[in-house]
């Protein structure tokens, strides 16, 4: 077998989950699913701020004061966490995946506009 930098790159990745096979498309499908339900879930939470803002509950710069702070907060965070994941990729990847997961289904607990006065 011929040692090739893909070759590499598998063997990377499977010392990092330990498994008996390495299947590339369910790591891959993994990442997707985490991309697009953090992508969904920043859509709603900005929806629901221009919801706010058309109600006149919010002043009119709130979402980029807020796409700017969090951006600046990734940007701050993001060496920490790939630091504290070099030796813990499997439990960060966990980790990541149920942040994700709470996070997108406490969006569907979320009043409606209408029932919003009550809560």
């Amino acid at each position: 077998m011929e040692w090739t930098p893909l070759v590499k790159a598998q063997d990377r990745v499977k010392s990092w989950i330990n498994p008996t096979g390495f299947d590339v498309q369910k790591l891959r499908g993994l990442l997707m699913g985490n991309i697009l339900s953090s992508t969904v879930g920043e859509v709603c939470a900005y929806r629901l701020l221009l919801q706010d803002i058309r109600g006149g509950e919010l002043p009119s710069y709130v979402p980029d004061i807020l796409i700017v702070s969090m951006s600046a907060l990734e940007a701050i965070v993001t060496p920490f966490v790939s630091w504290w994941g070099f030796k813990n990729r499997r439990l960060l990847m966990i980790s990541y995946t149920l942040m994700v997961m709470l996070t997108t289904t406490s969006l569907y607990f979320l009043p409606s506009a209408a029932v919003r006065e009550e809560s």
